[in-house]
């Protein structure tokens, strides 16, 4: 038995991309998936409850949590934390595909060089943002390698800003929603009530989209969201 953690985007390539090689390594063996649809590495640990239920079974049944690559645990510190401190430990084994010699006690360092990664990407993007501004202020445009040429950054129609806003949050809750739902409906498939169900959450340290206790109403606003 492994228990494997798949990390996609709504793209079903993604998923065969980083089933194949684990399935290639364990012929014939059961897995145990847990699968995050469309869920950012940067995204906090509080919001990833698959996350969760996958580190815990791993634990809980002493098989080890395989992923392809260590990326497809998260790029945020308090990830790499965890794994410095319960991985290098022993508390749990990762299995990196494509990293087949990678020792347990460098998970930790790596998990840290992945998220200054992710800090420093956004940086360079930033400051690529600024230049590119200032060549537009002082030229009047700015021509991107593909030869598009660009006047302005952003959109000058704030009402069309707004409703990109509005878009964006509904994405957001929508994907927090898939993402919540698989634990949310086996808690509930085991005959547990809503009430029930969102104290089990909290006593798990799952937090709700807004990072703050679940109540009945926040648990039924994840099943109804998902039934849309």
């Amino acid at each position: 038995m492994k228990c494997v953690l798949l990390r996609v985007s709504t793209d079903k390539q993604e998923e065969d991309n980083q089933l194949h090689p684990i399935k290639k390594k364990y012929p014939g063996e059961d897995l145990k998936i847990f699968r995050e649809c469309a869920v950012s590495g940067g995204l906090s640990w509080d919001q990833r409850p698959i996350l969760h239920e996958a580190i815990r079974y791993s634990k809980k049944n002493k098989v080890p949590l395989v992923v392809y690559s260590l990326s497809r645990l998260g790029r945020t510190s308090e990830v790499a934390t965890f794994f410095e401190q319960e991985v290098a430990k022993g508390k749990i084994e990762i299995d990196v595909i494509d990293m087949p010699n990678l020792d347990q006690k460098m998970i930790g360092g790596l998990a840290w060089v992945n998220t200054l990664e992710r800090i420093m990407i956004s940086e360079r993007t930033k400051m690529a943002m600024d230049r590119i501004k200032h060549i537009i202020a002082t030229e009047g445009s700015y021509t991107t390698t593909e030869g598009i040429e660009i006047t302005h950054l952003g959109r000058k129609d704030t009402k069309d800003a707004s409703v990109i806003g509005v878009a964006k949050i509904k994405e957001n809750a929508d994907n927090f929603a898939d993402n919540t739902y698989p634990l949310i409906k086996s808690l509930q498939d085991r005959g547990l009530s809503l009430k029930a169900i969102a104290l089990e959450l909290n006593n798990r340290g799952i937090q709700t989209r807004r990072k703050a206790e679940w109540y009945a109403s926040s648990v039924r606003n994840v099943l109804q969201r998902r039934a849309i």
